[in-house]
């Protein structure tokens, strides 16, 4: 069990993949911190200042669900527009998607620290209220 700050995330090697994990108190914080996640494994952003912002929507879902379609926008933005996400906000719509902004930076203004991700997969994917903390597990492909 993590105990420490009521939100984070850590990378943790996963054979050929990486395995992420996160944990807040809402749900939507908890994929915000799932997209730090992502992104940390392959660039250090701490610096670099977000040139625009970019919205998305997703439709509702169940919650593991809509996890992966929010990393997947970000593997999206970087492979379509060579975008990386510096900051993200979520919030849930009333019919339960999911609407936010990624405040981007261009690749080349940001440091990569490690392979560019190829794909959210759904192996071991994990996605719960667990006492008073959501927390999530997913596998990305590197």
């Amino acid at each position: 069990m993590i105990s420490g700050p009521a939100a984070g995330h850590e990378v943790l090697p996963h054979t050929a993949d990486l395995m992420l994990t996160a944990w807040a108190p809402t749900a939507e914080e908890c994929i915000e911190e799932a997209v730090r996640a992502l992104v940390a494994c392959f660039a250090d952003v701490r610096a670099a200042c977000p040139s625009r912002p970019v919205g998305f929507a997703c439709a509702p879902a169940p919650g593991d669900e809509l996890l992966v379609r929010v990393l997947e926008e970000v593997v999206y933005l970087l492979d379509t527009q060579d975008v990386v996400p510096v900051r993200v906000a979520l919030a849930r719509t009333a019919q339960g998607g999911l609407v936010g902004d990624f405040d981007v930076a261009a690749r080349e203004d940001v440091s990569l620290a490690g392979p560019l991700p190829k794909a959210v997969t759904r192996h071991a994917l994990h996605f719960a209220r667990h006492g008073t903390l959501w927390r999530c597990r997913v596998v990305i492909d590197v």
